[in-house]
């Protein structure tokens, strides 16, 4: 326990390591930590207020909170103050400044222009540059990204524009129809020129499982896989790798429409992984079992149909399942494997009680379709 807290110690102190040596972006003003020690924020209600909208979900507990909250009380409460003006490149001028994720860890940066709604991404090694460049190429035209204003491959700094979006909270039901929708029609498309293009790669779930060897913890789940799946080849394509509803900006100025952010995790995947996670982490996040609920019942029917038919495959209603619990390995190998038991056996454990009701659901179904056949 006193490590992890140290370590989590440490990996906040750097944030203010990162954010001081890239000071010639940001503008005059006082500077903080927030209160969910994810960002440094320059201290003005507007600015503050602002940010809370950016990083629009906070993903802890409430004890973590309070834990998190007496922490940066303890511990972060040193302000940093930017006495002159920044030095600015193209005026940007930077108001909020946060780490991202990457392969290499934490170690590049975002700083955000709120006045000119612009966002300075820093890298720390031009592999990381160039992927970003490449991902934007490739998936544009497909799906709509934030328009990338300006690169420079010697700072090794892309700037991009700063989407305004409808917050997750706010969201109705129709809304979250719609982001939904729009995914699985941008998928059709964009699966279509894959398969002109040719497939190079498939896995089976055989294959995954090989993958994960012995862990004890996703033994559960990968016994109950339909034998009939275990070695058939799924294609695998390029795909966003963290698709949900967080990465899913829904923009209501003029014609609505969603603007796809976040492609740190963009490889090859089983074709059918971006929908599963869209599905799976707004259970496992927002406990949010709206799009489960609905594939479950058959209302993406059809565009799974649509789906599996572009790679030469036959859906089978009968195993909406195990096609689950087929995405779930291929999460466990990119995303799970590398967590600490706690933190497995933590995501398994929702992920089968999730399957429970999901089961249970099926077999109320399938009650009322033998009632309805007796009635007649």
């Amino acid at each position: 326990m006193f490590k992890k807290i140290y370590l989590f110690l440490k990996r906040k102190r750097e944030i203010l390591k990162g954010f001081q040596r890239n000071t010639k972006y940001m503008c005059a003003g006082i500077y903080v930590y927030d209160d969910s020690l994810k960002y440094i924020t320059r201290n003005d209600s507007y600015t503050k207020n602002r940010a809370l909208q950016i990083f629009q979900n906070n993903y802890y507990q409430a004890a973590i909170k309070v834990f998190i909250f007496l922490l940066r009380k303890t511990f972060f409460r040193k302000k940093v103050e930017i006495v002159e003006p920044a030095e600015q490149k193209n005026e940007f001028s930077g108001s909020v400044y946060r780490p991202v994720r990457s392969s290499n860890g934490y170690n590049d940066s975002k700083i955000f222009d709120l006045s000119r709604n612009q966002v300075l991404s820093i890298f720390s090694n031009k592999q990381e540059y160039q992927s970003v460049l490449s991902i934007y190429q490739s998936f544009k035209k497909f799906f709509p990204m934030p328009a990338i204003l300006q690169a420079d491959a010697e700072q090794l700094i892309i700037m991009e524009e700063l989407v305004n979006f409808e917050q997750n909270h706010t969201w109705i039901e129709e809304d979250y129809l719609f982001v939904m929708e729009d995914v699985f029609e941008r998928n059709i498309n964009y699966f279509k020129a894959c398969v002109e293009n040719g497939i190079q790669s498939s896995s089976s779930p055989t294959d995954l499982i090989s993958q994960i060897k012995m862990n004890a913890v996703i033994e559960p789940i990968r016994n109950k896989i339909n034998p009939e799946l275990l070695d058939v080849k799924f294609p695998c394509v390029k795909l966003h790798g963290d698709l949900w509803t967080s990465n899913t900006l829904l923009v209501k100025e003029g014609k609505s429409h969603i603007c796809y952010i976040d492609w740190e995790y963009s490889r090859e995947y089983i074709f059918f992984y971006d929908l599963f996670n869209m599905m799976w982490l707004e259970v496992y996040v927002n406990n949010n079992h709206l799009y489960i609920h609905k594939y479950i019942k058959g209302e993406y029917n059809n565009y799974f149909y649509k789906l599996f038919s572009l790679f030469n495959l036959s859906f089978d209603e009968k195993l909406k399942l195990d096609y689950i619990i087929i995405y779930f390995l291929n999460f466990f190998t990119e995303r799970g494997i590398h967590l600490g038991t706690v933190e497995q056996v933590d995501i398994l454990d929702k992920f089968k009680r999730m399957l429970d009701r999901l089961r249970e659901m099926i077999k109320n179904q399938s009650k009322q379709l033998i009632s309805v056949d007796n009635d007649d």
